[in-house]
């Protein structure tokens, strides 16, 4: 008994509690659903609740979907996280039209065991990139501060990780979701290092790591997912930076993009309000949201989950069905 008790909070517990309903969500290496944490939605339920939220319009019947393993992992690696949580291999009842190139190696490299272990060491790596970068952001660091420590220290990272994209850019297929991974945490690092001092070498460095970052995300994400959303702040943060510091490198270096003033300035623009008008979907208050998935066409909530807190609160009496732990 004891055992089957700990096998069932295994296999329904997510990192920071166990919730019987969004328990009952199904894995999908690409889900039509998001999950945000508690506060994390502006505009959405208290700070004592999480969320999930369509990314994509569903119809009556679809069956609602979430990531268990993460975004930016590798078939590999999201089968090994799958087995480690759940004991049983992971089975996609869903096939992407781009997943071939999504997981593809580069021309000329093969799909031995020596490539499949060299792009798993650029994952461990990467973990624990975002692990630091999490770190730093919980506390305050990098993004925050603007000591000449701070700006050695984002650099130092962005130079960690552009070694890292190196790597990974002579093993993988240009667009392979593990270099978007890469690209990502590039773009997240040069802005941590433009907080702290404008560098148009570092400007470009944004604008390049956020347009193959997009290129990447087009694959697999719908026009209106959340994740579009920072890859496009990204990307007008560095055009506008290098309108500011060095327009003529912006030109040049982009020259059908952003290829002069004009271009560059609307691009710039447009990004912004395709990013706000993404927001805007997600961060409409609750009550405009609910109700029938199926009459909307943008995302909606679809239930809220309470959230195991760790200090201590009134006891209140819970409204979830805890049966099948009986």
């Amino acid at each position: 008994e004891a055992l089957a008790v700990l096998l069932k909070v295994q296999m329904n517990a997510f990192n920071c509690g166990l919730f019987v309903k969004l328990s009952m969500l199904n894995h999908a290496c690409f889900p039509n659903c998001r999950v945000f944490g508690a506060g994390e939605r502006a505009g959405g339920s208290t700070s004592l609740h999480t969320e999930v939220v369509a990314t994509r319009a569903l119809l009556a019947g679809d069956e609602l979907t979430i990531s268990f393993c993460g975004a930016g992992n590798s078939a590999a690696r999201r089968a090994l996280l799958f087995r480690r949580q759940h004991l049983i291999p992971l089975v996609s009842s869903f096939a992407l039209p781009a997943a071939a190139t999504l997981e593809a190696f580069a021309p000329g490299v093969d799909d031995s065991v020596l490539s499949k272990d060299a792009l798993a060491q650029i994952e461990d790596e990467l973990d624990c990139a975002e692990s630091k970068d999490r770190l730093e952001f919980a506390t305050g660091g990098v993004s925050t501060s603007h000591t000449a420590a701070a700006a050695a220290a984002a650099t130092t990272t962005l130079k960690d990780l552009q070694a890292k994209g190196a790597r990974a850019a002579s093993l993988l297929h240009p667009r392979h979701v593990v270099l978007g991974r890469i690209h990502l945490l590039v773009a997240r690092a040069a802005r941590n290092v433009l907080a702290t001092a404008l560098d148009a070498d570092v400007a470009e460095q944004l604008v390049r790591a956020s347009i193959a970052l997009r290129s990447c995300q087009a694959l697999y994400l719908s026009e209106t997912h959340w994740d579009l959303i920072e890859p496009k702040e990204s990307l007008a943060t560095g055009i506008d930076m290098l309108l500011s510091c060095d327009r003529k490198r912006l030109f040049a270096a982009f020259p059908i993009e952003y290829g002069c003033f004009s271009a560059a300035s609307l691009a710039g623009a447009a990004l912004r309000k395709e990013a706000a008008d993404i927001r805007k979907l997600y961060c409409r208050p609750v009550e405009e949201e609910l109700g029938s998935v199926a009459s909307h066409q943008s995302p909606v909530v679809l239930e809220q989950f309470p959230v195991a807190s760790s200090a201590a609160a009134p006891q209140q009496e819970s409204s979830e069905d805890w049966s099948i732990f009986a």
